[in-house]
């Protein structure tokens, strides 16, 4: 497994290469979410679409891995995350609960894309003032 970052522009950019476990891409994520709480900026892309993940996260994973994020994110903060499509659960529940933590989020099968999208979204002055909905 390979991980390299690089700041572009204000976005962190976390590129991971490689075979790796879903508890490896969870810390990996997470320890990201912090270096851009200590890098002072709200958005991040996480970018695994050359690695090669072991297995897709559950329904229950999923949840406490939206829940690690927000807790441990700069509010109010944007992700996105590049992956092969069948890491994706295809309702986007995750999307969702992610906008009911207070974070905007959004999953890609493209890293450009990703890119383009949360280096598009910055976050609006109104949401600095407002607490997220189940935080």
């Amino acid at each position: 497994m390979n991980v390299e970052r690089h700041l572009d522009d204000d976005c962190l950019v976390v590129l991971v290469e490689g075979a790796l476990s879903l508890g490896e891409a969870r810390s990996i994520a997470l320890d990201a979410i912090r270096d851009t709480r200590d890098a002072d900026t709200n958005r991040l892309l996480l970018d695994f679409t050359h690695a090669d993940i072991a297995s897709a996260p559950t329904l229950t994973e999923r949840f406490e891995i939206v829940r690690e994020w927000a807790d441990a994110a700069p509010l109010p903060y944007t992700i996105a995350i590049a992956a092969h499509e069948e890491l994706f659960d295809a309702d986007r529940v995750g999307v969702i609960m992610a906008a009911r933590l207070g974070l905007r989020a959004h999953a890609f099968t493209d890293a450009v894309d990703a890119l383009m999208w949360v280096k598009r979204h910055r976050v609006p002055q109104a949401s600095l003032l407002q607490k997220p909905m189940y935080h």
